[in-house]
């Protein structure tokens, strides 16, 4: 059997057991997108426009869908992701290229859009249930010659894939297991000629344009295009490096080992919105809304059709008594037959029924109900709700429901992210500068190398940090680290809790940070470095205790090593006198508090209650 006979047979076979996802995806692309009077045409395996038999009935449209994705959507990607770099060298942890690691994600994610790419895999995610991130490195454009051999100033890029692009293997239940993968794409003719070099005729692939109304023109459109297809195997028994295919139609156009093999051989990572038991693809609350929103729209439809007829109805006549039909329009003149006798009247049309208004209410509570959130993250107020503590438990509430779909998003980032350090590490072999936020709030110059990330350097995305916090809980974490002596600048503290944002608190502690690594340089050199009292003792004593469990720092001499545990001491004592203080403060504001009391007490007129005897609403 030929390669491409092969390909072409599982990239079919995938693409039949699939014709069942399919489906949802592109009713819920439907309905998402206002085309909500569509059924399915089995036929033809794509969404069609449905016509009623009575064409003069009006069918109204309100999208109670999108609302739902948008608010998910804009919960779960209103923080950036905080993340940390782990990079491990073969005796120690080495904090510097650790930060290097990261000042590098940092601005590839600004430099690249890394937030738009991200925030696209997540759409498709809520609509369809999956979305997918390709990592991939770029060689580029931009060419340049060393010693005679040219070369090309690529970089590390991501992009976002519908789930309608990817063909997986069958039999894997997670990306983690998936052997091999067709990642499908429609591409200009003129892309495939520049790219490759070949020129190929134009062809139309149906399952990768019909998920609207009606289909979409591929070849016969103003763009020639065609469908290119990557096949991506991970290393086996049989290629030990993997394998990588270009393909278009029957003819191949790169057949080579994987790039990739070493470091991402499956270079796609993938967010789920609610997990199916035992399934590779994830299911959509759009999916679910569905038939609510079927109800809606014909509870409406009919609603408004009533309403018509109640502001206009028709008449009743005995027949050929009116001489000339009628307009309805204001203050209209009607002419009819005197000689055909009876009345000429409106008829009577009842309105609907109460219990059809509360159906339409219900629908919509049916809606909230299947989305999972509550009256509060909907931006309404929670009936019977009085106490914060109710109100907060509700916000938790919330949190908990969009957890799901929280974690595997950050899973996905993750896994990003380390893919785009390990394809760095393996394909940037030219110095580049790279502009990074300094230590003065500045934007500095930096030389950025391959050889500074380590070959297992991994990111790791902290738990639940793209989720909202509540207006509460932040301003109880702030106060939490003014407390703790970790935030010193009241100024600082006003700015970020009421008007600014926690951002400015990062760098006022990166700062912090950066003074106490420039100690401890000085420090393994053997020079003792003095402890101001200005100095932000709690988040030196966390540096200058992290540097004290590496090698480097039991390599050091017993007479350094006392340099550090005399420095560290003296911040500890500066710590003790200021919890010291914050003590006697409060003895002496509680003991002035204890003798106002006295006086209120012992003088003349107070009443019971502590008073003075005047009335509660008198000004002061």
């Amino acid at each position: 059997m030929s390669t491409i006979t092969a390909l072409t047979r599982k990239f079919n076979s995938v693409k039949q057991q699939r014709q069942r996802y399919d489906r949802d995806w592109k009713m819920n692309l439907a309905f998402y997108s206002g085309k909500q009077w569509v059924v399915w045409d089995n036929a033809f395996n794509r969404v069609i426009e449905w016509i009623p038999p009575n064409t003069k009935k009006p069918r109204f449209i309100t999208n109670i869908i999108m609302p739902i994705v948008r608010l998910y959507l804009a919960l779960l990607t209103k923080n950036k992701p905080d993340f940390r770099v782990d990079a491990t060298t073969a005796d120690q942890d080495d904090v510097s290229k650790a930060k290097i690691c990261k000042q590098f994600l940092q601005y590839e994610w600004e430099a690249n859009d890394f937030d738009d790419v991200f925030r696209q895999a997540l759409l498709w995610a809520l609509v369809c249930g999956n979305g997918f991130i390709k990592t991939y490195y770029d060689v580029g454009t931009e060419r340049y010659e060393v010693n005679g051999e040219v070369h090309y100033l690529g970089d590390v890029a991501i992009d976002f894939c519908s789930p309608f692009e990817l063909f997986f293997d069958p039999f894997a239940r997670t990306i983690d297991e998936v052997s091999w993968v067709i990642h499908a794409r429609i591409r200009p003719l003129e892309y495939i000629e520049m790219k490759y070099g070949v020129k190929v005729p134009g062809e139309y692939e149906s399952s990768l344009f019909e998920w609207g109304l009606g289909q979409r023109k591929g070849q016969d459109g103003s763009l020639p295009s065609a469908v290119v297809k990557e096949y991506w195997e991970r290393p086996n028994e049989r290629n030990p490096q993997g394998r990588y295919i270009v393909f278009v139609g029957n003819k191949i156009l790169v057949d080579d080992a994987n790039p990739y093999a070493d470091v991402c051989p499956i270079p796609f990572t993938h967010v789920k919105c609610i997990p199916n038991p035992g399934s590779f693809y994830a299911d959509s609350v759009v999916t679910s809304l569905r038939s609510v929103q079927v109800v809606y729209n014909k509870l409406k439809s009919d609603i408004v059709e009533n309403t018509v007829k109640l502001t206009n109805p028709p008449l009743l006549a005995p027949v050929n008594a009116l001489l000339q039909a009628p307009d309805f329009d204001p203050g209209e003149i009607i002419y009819y037959n005197p000689l055909i006798g009876g009345d000429i009247k409106q008829l009577q049309v009842v309105p609907y029924a109460a219990p059809v208004m509360n159906l339409l209410m219900r629908t919509m509570q049916e809606r909230d109900d299947i989305s999972g959130l509550s009256q509060m993250a909907l931006g309404g107020s929670a009936r019977g709700l009085r106490s914060a503590q109710a109100i907060q438990q509700m916000f938790e509430q919330d949190r908990i429901v969009m957890s799901i779909v929280t974690d595997s998003y950050e899973d996905m980032i993750e896994t990003t992210l380390t893919y785009v350090l390990r394809l760095a590490r393996k394909f940037m072999d030219t110095p580049r500068m790279l502009r990074i936020m300094g230590e003065n709030e500045t934007r500095e110059i930096m030389q950025f190398k391959n050889e500074d990330i380590p070959p297992n350097a991994d990111v790791h995305v902290v738990a639940r940090s793209t989720l909202p916090l509540s207006e509460n809980q932040e301003q109880q974490y702030l106060f939490g680290l003014w407390d703790r002596g970790i935030i010193q600048d009241p100024r600082l503290l006003l700015r970020i809790s009421a008007y600014g944002n926690n951002a400015e608190l990062y760098n006022d502690v990166e700062l912090d940070s950066q003074q106490a690594l420039r100690e401890n340089d000085r420090m393994k050199d053997g020079k003792p470095v003095q402890v101001e009292d200005f100095h932000n003792h709690f988040v030196h004593v966390v540096e200058h205790n992290r540097f004290r469990k590496t090698v480097e720092y039991e390599n050091l001499s017993d007479e350094r090593k006392g340099l550090f545990a005399k420095h560290v001491m003296q911040h500890q004592q500066f710590m003790q006198q200021q919890a010291q203080g914050g003590e006697q403060g409060a003895d002496q504001g509680q003991s002035a508090e204890q003798a106002t009391t006295r006086r209120r007490q012992k003088s003349p007129g107070a009443n019971q209650n502590g008073g003075s005897g005047k009335s509660r609403n008198a000004a002061f």
